[in-house]
């Protein structure tokens, strides 16, 4: 049998000493003897198996041979005479070590009362029974074994170190995909243990076994009781936690799932990863080997799995493998998304105002670049998602009360009670505001510093703290005076640096990346220009593109890639991501219609910049097309008055266009009587126009009509309204 021929020779193999903190390498001796003594410690060792192929215990299970030696003996691979499959036998002591017997009655009673589909599961126990022979072949009862063996179902022998050997070898590939689902499915049998108040100890990647489609965890031999330390447990040098000194702790078990993990990372295929790639993957695991002077690690089993989750789903998404957005556990997702502009049509009083570099009728309009809507620092600061309040916090229930607390008012602590550090948060957020009046800075850094004296866990504690402190940050760069520059690029890297810690905390959730990104936009458009913002620029690509693909409904990101996209002058790119907004989602009409804009639109002064010279017919086809669908199945669902306003947009950039690829631009009064004698030409009856100047004419016929239809709308801004009919209308001889 294969599986044996690797097992039947571990005996001939130099061993590890099964001593807690010890195991000193213990060489084989020519003569091979059983009993040998730790260079190191000096504790005798058992170097041979207890049974020999062709052995049956209890009547009932035949010894094919040993698979492998654990730390309190060996298993051995047997078959079921009675129920006729196969079954690993594991002895539960080693028979020279000290404490075997508790070591194994501790495995067994704990393999008994667990229950898990990623824990290996006990069948029987024999336990033994009388005295044992020594080398001589005299009976010793010092020898005597009072522990056992347990019979445990079959899992085979392909462990996630064999994985790694194999890898490492060349004859095995090893997918990081796989890497964090390993990890995943043994934080959740570490954290079944962790409910009943057991710590597994001693993780590493020869304790699981790769079964199917799932792993198992196996050798129970190191769990003990919390607060447990006796008997010492056996921990793996190199996996357990720096600062543990004899006790073991829930934060040494994610340990040494972290390194467990970089074990296993270390040779998987992580080159097809574009964009941010596996970083998230990667800061998982170093959060969860921290040392204790680099932070806490995560609070519990259960967090971790949920950010190797979302470290999954990210590298998914990023090789467009795609799957369902899921809720966060962290973070309430913002009412409003950030660059709504881009969709929004424009305001009657912007299209009124006068243009004074247009002295005359007929000449071709000012040329006006689409505005990208790039929220403002402020307006971000206002309008990420929000923390969900720590559950331990004193005043939480009250923040999710039916009718409970309004988000614009302030709140105070109560009189007596144990501070609340989620009201100093809510504060914080209510100073900076959410309407037009300015962010209170000032305020918003005192609830900040009164929230950092309450003390709480730092796993859960510090990351809330970070997060308020980049948006204050943000909000005193956006309110910064000019004449400070220092100051105000001070701020910027203050925002970056703490959403980055943030980010680092919790590397599977998108909302610090979705923070992170905006912050480095605004490094990237700073003035005066920052040395790094082509490195921003594409940090924020690759952190709205990673957001982007794992939650396309996320129209926020969308529009983040956007304006990215628009600075390049990128047009079919920006209508390629905002097409990708899932229809049905809440963001696919502002979607549409900022794709309906950038259609049309002029990106930039050069002729490359321009719109195609069908692109207004078509937006405006497109919108009438929409308005003849059933209401549910509208996208851009705009009133009549909207309508009308973006209508006269597309069509002024229509005509600019237009007038630019004659030569035209219109801004220089010179320029322009210059070239007088040609726009004649299209006056002359005898001058049959070309495709573009009738275009043109129709556009400006269009352009006079609807600028007279929003003059009667708005008494306040006819007048202007109706010069620019007048202004724009086409010229003739009459």
């Amino acid at each position: 049998m294969e599986r044996l021929a690797g097992g039947a020779h571990i005996a001939d193999q130099a061993q590890r000493c099964r001593t807690p903190d010890c195991g000193a390498t213990i060489p084989v001796l020519a003569d091979s003897p059983d009993r040998q003594y730790c260079p190191q410690c000096g504790k005798p060792q058992a170097m041979r198996p207890d049974f020999v192929q062709g052995a049956t215990l209890s009547d009932q299970y035949h010894i094919k041979g040993p698979v492998a030696r654990g730390g309190q003996g060996w298993v051995y691979l047997a078959e079921d005479t009675h129920l006729g499959d196969l079954v690993a036998v594991k002895t539960l002591r080693d028979r020279y070590g000290a404490d075997g017997a508790a070591l194994a009655d501790l495995e067994r009673r704990t393999l008994v009362a667990t229950r898990h589909p990623y824990i290996v599961q006990i069948r029987d126990f024999l336990p033994f029974g009388s005295p044992r022979s020594g080398e001589d072949g005299a009976t010793h009862p010092e020898l005597e074994v009072r522990g056992g063996h347990i019979v445990m179902e079959d899992v085979g022998d392909h462990t996630l170190q064999s994985i790694i050997d194999e890898v490492r070898r060349g004859r095995e590939t090893l997918d990081i995909e796989h890497v964090a689902t390993y990890g995943i499915q043994i934080l959740m049998a570490l954290s079944h243990l962790h409910r009943q108040d057991l710590l597994y100890g001693d993780m590493k990647p020869s304790n699981v076994v790769h079964v199917g489609d799932h792993v198992k965890v196996i050798d129970m031999g190191s769990v003990r009781k919390v607060h447990q330390t006796e008997p010492p447990p056996h921990v793996t040098p190199g996996f357990h936690a720096p600062e543990l000194a004899g006790e073991l702790t829930l934060a040494n078990d994610l340990h040494t799932v972290g390194v467990t993990l970089r074990c296993l990372a270390a040779p998987a295929v992580r080159d097809d990863v574009p964009g941010l790639g596996t970083s998230s993957l990667d800061a998982v695991i170093e959060r969860a080997t921290r040392t204790v002077q680099q932070g806490p690690r995560f609070k519990d089993a259960e967090e971790m799995a949920d950010q190797l989750r979302g470290a999954l789903r990210e590298i998914r998404a990023l090789r467009g493998k795609g799957g369902s957005p899921e809720p966060s556990g962290y973070f309430d997702p913002s009412p409003e998304w950030l660059g709504e502009r881009l969709g929004d049509v424009p305001a009657t009083s912007d299209l009124a105002r006068r243009d004074t570099d247009r002295p005359r009728r007929g000449t071709p309009p000012v040329l006006r670049i689409l505005d990208p809507g790039r929220p403002t620092p402020v307006e971000i600061a206002r309008r990420l998602p929000v923390p969900k309040p720590f559950s331990e916090d004193p005043r939480t229930p009250e923040f999710g009360v039916s009718g409970g607390y309004a988000r614009t008012v302030r709140l105070q602590q109560a009189p007596g009670d144990e501070p609340s550090a989620e009201i100093c948060l809510h504060n914080i957020r209510v100073a900076l505001g959410t309407g037009p009046a300015p962010p209170d800075v000032v305020a918003a850094e005192a609830e900040l510093a009164l929230a950092e004296g309450i003390p709480g866990p730092e796993e859960v504690r510090r990351w809330r703290l970070e997060w308020h402190r980049g948006l204050i940050a943000l909000a005193r760069y956006g309110t910064g005076a000019p004449e400070r520059p220092a100051g105000l690029a001070a701020d910027l890297a203050e925002a970056c640096e703490s959403f980055e810690l943030v980010r680092a905390d919790l590397p599977g959730e998108y909302a610090p990346k979705l923070a992170l990104a905006y912050a480095y936009e605004c490094v990237a458009h700073a003035e005066p220009p920052a040395p790094g913002a082509a490195a921003a620029r594409a940090l924020a690509r690759d952190l709205f593109h990673a957001v982007h693909l794992r939650n396309p409904a996320h129209c926020g990101a969308a529009l983040g890639l956007a304006r990215l996209a628009l600075d390049e002058h990128d047009r079919a790119e920006a209508l390629a991501v905002l097409e990708r907004v899932p229809r049905g989602t809440r963001g696919r009409t502002l979607a549409q219609r900022a794709a309906t804009r950038i259609r049309a639109a002029c990106l930039g002064p050069d002729l490359d910049d321009l719109p195609p010279p069908a692109a207004a017919e078509s937006v405006l086809d497109a919108h009438a097309a929409d308005r003849t669908r059933p209401s549910q199945e509208r996208e851009l669902v705009l009133a009549p008055l909207d309508e009308l306003r973006l209508r006269i947009e597309v069509n002024e950039w229509q005509l600019a266009a237009l007038h630019l690829t004659h030569d035209i631009t219109g801004a220089d009064e010179a320029t322009l009587r210059s070239r007088l004698h040609r726009l004649l030409r299209w006056w002359r009856p005898a001058h049959e126009p070309t495709p573009d100047e009738r275009r043109a004419m129709r556009v400006r016929a269009q352009l006079e009509r609807d600028y007279l239809e929003l003059a009667a709308t708005e008494a306040d801004l006819s007048e202007a309204l109706v010069e620019r009919a007048h202004a724009v209308r086409p010229t003739t001889l009459t």
